[in-house]
């Protein structure tokens, strides 16, 4: 028997003639069997022919037909077989298919591919063609970079642009946050290159500070959804942008007050940076490479430090595990262009190439000191040292000084940025020097939450406790001048930093304190809280729970013109830490910062600097304590009245700046008030308690 010429070319079986063969009777070829001798082409013929015959196969068989191993016509609803012997026919998917359908119902966020819809819309499947092999890789988030970022989002590319620009105008310049690239961030984009989960989390994150915002809330909500789906399911894989996306997740989660998401983040991101070796240097990477992954590990590293609060086993990346230099100035990252810089704790300064960034991460290390210090403290109901508190202020004093002097605050200066990103980051510098100051000093203050025992104060030196009373008022008092001075100069977002609501907070306290002891005339007061009330207002247009801090500060000032109308039920209590056993002191303060991760708000700065002769530029002089680092403690002015009245009073005592006020987050630790407990309780100062104890 002789095969037919279709059947030979095709390379398969043929049942040979007379007339056409089975095969192609089924796949309705022109049989050459059927064909008279002259009309039958050479096999070579057909094989070089340039209408050459296409392969036609069958999609897949029927179960019934794969069953019994027969040949199955592949005819839809049911084939040739199953109609002849009564059979139910029934097509399953192939397990390409099979895979696809299970990926699109557990990741619905992967587009679906052309032959994949047609499966899942019952199309015949003897009608598609084979898919293509599909890589495992596919669920990676680079991989998973589809062809059209605009349709991944669900908006154009002006909106997308919209939301990138916003995210480099108001999050990047935040200290802890500006390690993307803009030009090659916008180049990837625009080239449809962008990793899917970031360009969603950046997207997310900076959807706040559009004036639309309020209409994308499900969207913005949906993108930052999906940027963490996306990162979970990769966390087997340890990539640089997985770290970029987790750090800029932790931005929206923290500013949303979702503190259980966002500790998560962090904790992933450290470890995560250590696998990569982010906290070494490596001399094979081009510079922006380099750089950029120098500030993702210092973004960790701050964020690792507000969350810790000084408590020694919370914190995750220790400073002796970092060996990267500081970030340098913008310039030079943005332009590609290589420099060196120092490490943290080098001991020669110099005041070149440094970035307002390096000098923010030096104050915060010495926050983190001072914190770890003060909790110390705090656990050994023990007198503090006075060298230590010098050393400290020296520390600080140093960095001060190494600043260049273009950088040094002023009036003119903020004005010659307020219309710039550097803003923010300007204005962060000198918040963090005088918080740092506030937080050293506070300890001897009795009353505040964090303070020591009245009884371990009443055995320190008077001296020494006088200076540290008004000098934390006299750093609150710059903080006050600062906002008043600088917050009508910027119509728009004033700082995106969200640690501003508890500074200025923390500054009303001390502020109010001072008024109601005398120390400081209610109008200047009234002035200051005007000018954090506006401020607030502004702010929490874009961190709608800060409400809180401006609904409390506008009662202060009510206390002030109309002290008679202010009651205990006008604020939320929190007792005072000294109201406590003492051996249950250090315990209150883990188990507190754990459960509720609280934060320590950073004070805002003054516009002015101050010396150490109690002094400050541009105001009148204070009648504070004096204290020479090189001489020792003294009194003066009316210091000695601070010492001898060591009022009582609560005051908003959060260890964590990074974590705002109200971290409500069910899902890691249930509705907060079924085990008794108010948000808003836990960092207010109960000042309308402590106001007839001033008299």
């Amino acid at each position: 028997m002789t095969a037919c010429a279709q059947c030979r070319q095709r390379k398969v079986r043929c049942s040979g003639g007379p007339g056409a063969c089975d095969a192609c009777k089924r796949l309705n070829f022109a049989c050459s069997s059927a064909q008279s001798p002259s009309q039958i082409p050479l096999v070579s013929a057909i094989a070089n022919s340039s209408s050459r015959m296409t392969r036609r196969r069958i999609g897949r068989a029927c179960d019934p037909c794969h069953a019994r191993r027969a040949r199955c016509s592949g005819d839809s609803p049911s084939c040739t077989r199953c109609i002849e012997f009564d059979l139910q026919c029934h097509y399953s998917l192939s397990v390409r298919q099979y895979k696809a359908a299970e990926r699109r119902r557990k990741h619905p966020e992967i587009l679906e591919a052309p032959h994949d819809q047609a499966a899942s819309s019952g199309t015949d499947v003897a009608e598609l063609d084979t898919p293509s092999t599909v890589d495992d890789s596919t669920l990676s988030p680079k991989v998973a970079a589809h062809n059209n970022l605009d349709e991944l989002l669900g908006c154009d590319s002006s909106t997308v642009r919209r939301h990138i620009d916003a995210f480099f105008e108001y999050i990047y310049p935040v200290p802890t946050f500006n390690f993307l690239h803009r030009a090659d961030f916008i180049r990837q984009y625009s080239s449809g290159e962008a990793p899917p989960a970031l360009l969603l989390a950046v997207c997310g994150a900076a959807s706040r500070f559009l004036p639309d915002r309020a209409e994308r809330t499900a969207l913005t909500i949906s993108w930052i959804d999906r940027s963490e789906s996306i990162i979970l399911r990769s966390l087997g894989r340890f990539e640089v942008v997985h770290v970029q996306t987790m750090m800029i997740l932790l931005n929206f989660r923290a500013g949303n007050h979702q503190m259980g998401k966002a500790t998560h983040l962090l904790a992933l991101a450290s470890r995560a940076a250590y696998m990569l070796k982010l906290n070494k240097e490596d001399s094979g990477l081009p510079f922006v490479t380099q750089e950029s992954r120098r500030r993702l590990m210092w973004s960790i590293y701050t964020s690792d430090r507000f969350s810790a609060g000084g408590i020694s086993e919370f914190i995750l990346c220790p400073t002796s595990s970092i060996h990267i230099q500081l970030p340098c100035r913008e310039r030079y990252f943005e332009f590609d262009t290589a420099v060196s810089t120092e490490h943290l704790r080098d001991k020669e300064r110099s005041k070149s190439e440094l970035s307002l960034s390096a000098f923010i991460l030096r104050i915060l290390d010495v926050r983190s000191q001072i914190l770890q210090y003060t909790k110390g403290l705090l656990e050994a109901q023990s007198i503090p040292e006075q060298y230590m508190f010098q050393s400290f202020e020296k520390d600080l004093q140093d960095i001060y000084e190494s600043i260049p002097n273009e950088l040094l605050f002023s009036a003119r200066g903020f004005e010659v940025r307020a219309y710039s990103p550097t803003r923010i980051n300007f204005l962060a510098l000198h918040l963090y020097w005088h918080h740092c100051h506030c937080e050293l000093y506070r300890i001897l203050n009795p009353g505040y939450r964090e303070a020591l025992p009245t009884e371990l104060i009443e055995r320190t030196s008077p001296e020494f406790v006088a200076y540290a009373q008004s000098s934390c008022l006299r750093h609150a008092l710059a903080i006050g001048d600062m906002i008043s001075s600088t917050y009508h100069l910027v119509n728009g977002v004033y700082i995106s930093d969200y640690a501003l609501g508890v500074n200025l907070y923390q500054a009303s306290c001390a502020i109010l304190y001072a008024c109601h002891r005398e120390k400081l005339d209610p109008e200047i007061a009234r002035g200051y809280f005007n000018a954090f009330i506006e401020t607030l207002k502004r702010f929490s247009e874009y961190f709608p729970k800060f409400n809180i801090y401006l609904d409390d500060i506008q009662n202060m000032l009510k206390s002030i013109d109309k002290p008679d109308e202010i009651s205990q039920d006008d604020s939320s209590i929190q007792p005072s830490i000294n109201d406590q056993e003492p051996s249950s002191r250090a315990r209150h303060v883990l188990e507190q910062t754990l459960e509720l991760n609280r934060s320590r708000p950073i004070q805002p700065d003054s516009l002015n600097r101050i010396d150490f002769t109690g002094h400050v530029d541009g105001m009148a002089p204070l009648d504070h304590t004096v204290m020479d680092p090189a001489a020792g403690f003294h009194i003066d002015g009316h210091s000695e009245q601070i010492a001898q009245h060591p009022t009582a009073f609560t005051f908003e005592g959060q260890e964590s700046l990074f974590w705002p006020y109200e971290q409500v987050d069910n899902t890691l630790t249930g509705n907060y008030e079924d085990f008794g407990w108010d948000p808003h309780q836990t960092i207010l100062w109960d000042w309308a308690d402590a106001l007839p104890r001033f008299s």
